[in-house]
């Protein structure tokens, strides 16, 4: 079995280095197996379209003689034109079946027809699905919140370090034991730092929710020390959950946390 890989980094075999809706690292791979079939695998978040129609993610579907290609915003192509680009890849054996153009198709007169027949034929005949690479989209009501939490956390980052004092007495009475209020800086920190994680999802990143939730585990640590009450505690958790909902809202019936990268 040989595998071509496809994406926008240099590391693939065909690389879309212009092409922002391609996958960076691997947005899918074109597979040669030993009886000489071959299959396409989709690992991407925009899809990898088969005659127009979305493959299933992960899983390798088979590719007939002529079927025709197409991922990103690129042109559809013969799946075989992009194992001409690395002809290494079949150098140690002759594919079965040969990698060939796409046959222009001629036109051939059409015998005349009645028009009731012609009729009865478009009411009959169901229409073949017609679709296209999914763009990036996400819902407004995840744009909204990402940009409430960058304005949230400069808002709160510049409390914690201009008024540590202040928020430190305010959380005084909800404390077990006396702490420095220097403490407070670190929870100024925190919040610019979280800034930078929602930034970071509004650019399409992952990690910025993980890095969300090693945030939260720093917080809640923190927390436990300067002994706040537990209620205080859940509700940063809380937060997490209620980011992870957000980022589930679909948009044209895609998730916002499948579109990530």
């Amino acid at each position: 079995m040989r595998v071509l890989t496809l994406g926008r980094d240099s590391s693939n075999d065909v690389q879309f280095a212009d092409d922002r809706y391609v996958t960076r690292n691997c947005h899918c791979q074109l597979i040669q197996e030993d009886d000489g079939t071959y299959a396409v695998v989709d690992f991407s978040a925009n899809g990898t379209f088969v005659n127009n129609n979305r493959i299933p993610r992960g899983v390798p579907v088979k590719l007939e003689e002529y079927d025709i290609l197409q991922i990103g915003s690129s042109d559809a192509l013969s799946w075989k034109s992009y194992f001409k680009v690395k002809t290494e890849f079949l150098k140690d054996s002759e594919p079965k079946i040969k990698m060939e153009p796409v046959p222009e198709i001629k036109a051939e007169p059409v015998p005349e027809i009645k028009a009731d027949v012609v009729d009865k034929e478009l009411r009959t005949t169901p229409s073949l699905p017609s679709k296209s690479p999914q763009l990036k989209e996400r819902h407004g009501c995840v744009t909204f919140y990402l940009w409430l939490m960058i304005i949230g956390g400069v808002i709160g980052a510049i409390n914690y370090f201009v008024q540590p004092d202040i928020i430190a007495s305010q959380l005084m009475p909800y404390t077990e034991r006396y702490f420095d209020p220097g403490i407070i800086y670190i929870f100024g920190v925190l919040s610019l730092i979280n800034v930078g994680f929602a930034v970071a999802l509004l650019q399409w990143k992952k990690w910025g929710f993980w890095a969300f939730c090693v945030s939260a585990v720093v917080a809640l640590i923190i927390n436990l020390y300067i002994g706040l009450n537990p209620v205080v505690i859940i509700l940063g958790i809380i937060g997490i959950l209620i980011l992870w909902a957000i980022l589930q809202i679909k948009k044209n019936g895609v998730k916002f946390w499948n579109n990530l990268e």
